[in-house]
């Protein structure tokens, strides 16, 4: 294990003159993952860096620490919103690394997975606000307004909104029926990565997707690929058979 004198040593040089030195010291830092945890303050401080690669670098320092590097998570809110995607895409997939520890930032990802230009973005604040509510465990309530806006998602033209949004309806707890139904109807979708989202949540949400077997039974097929077969099978299994579904594990 990485002791606190060993961070401590690091910490200074993320304030040094030099970008090259500042990087150095970051990637040493997000080398050190869960051990990083004393400079996370640092590294929060490092997000406003003006040189590129020292942003990202703490930004990915910051997720590899985990749900410790929950006090930067007013820093990596507002570097989501940064003009560089680069920079928003590593604030959010940190977020996401965070987990519960980091729902006050809900509201941003909600804006980016609306809103951003950049489909990458989009898709990882959808799943960053998924690993965020860990909600099959009950820790959030995935309320109406945020199912309507995936349902809008899941039924737009964005091919990454659309897994996305379907993985994260997949999340809810309890599922609604207009989610369901939502998921039911992308399984006729022409993208093959949508409709094996759309199995899995399906076989998440398990004996209350029951109105979605006879779809997936069409699907488990040979004229369909393997792998949308397989996601329908198991999600076919895991809503016929309740003991078939995993043990939540916390994000």
């Amino acid at each position: 294990a990485v002791g606190p004198e060993v961070v401590d040593g690091v910490v200074p040089a993320l304030a040094a003159r030099s970008p090259r030195v500042r990087l150095a010291a970051a990637c040493v830092l997000r080398q050190m993952g869960r051990g990083a945890e004393p400079a996370v303050p640092a590294l929060a401080e490092a997000l406003a860096d003006e040189n590129r690669w020292v942003r990202w670098t703490a930004a990915e320092a910051l997720g590899r620490v985990g749900d410790a590097a929950a006090p930067a998570v007013e820093a990596l809110a507002n570097l989501a919103g940064h003009w560089d995607y680069r920079s928003r895409l590593r604030a959010v997939e940190a977020l996401g690394q965070i987990g519960p520890g980091a729902r006050k930032a809900s509201q941003v990802l909600a804006e980016l997975c609306d809103r951003d230009p950049q489909s990458k973005v989009r898709r990882a604040a959808a799943k960053a606000l998924a690993r965020i509510g860990a909600s099959r465990s009950g820790e959030s309530d995935g309320g109406d307004e945020e199912v309507q806006r995936l349902i809008a998602a899941l039924d737009g033209d964005d091919p990454y909104g659309r897994v996305a949004a379907a993985e994260r309806l997949g999340q809810l707890a309890p599922p609604s029926r207009e989610a369901t139904a939502a998921l039911i109807r992308a399984l006729d979708a022409e993208q093959k990565w949508l409709v094996v989202a759309a199995a899995e949540a399906l076989g998440a949400i398990g004996p209350a997707a029951a109105p979605a077997l006879d779809a997936l039974k069409r699907l488990d097929d040979p004229r369909y690929d393997p792998e949308v077969r397989a996601a329908a099978r198991t999600a076919i299994r895991r809503i016929e058979t309740p003991s078939a579904q995993p043990d939540v594990v916390s994000q």
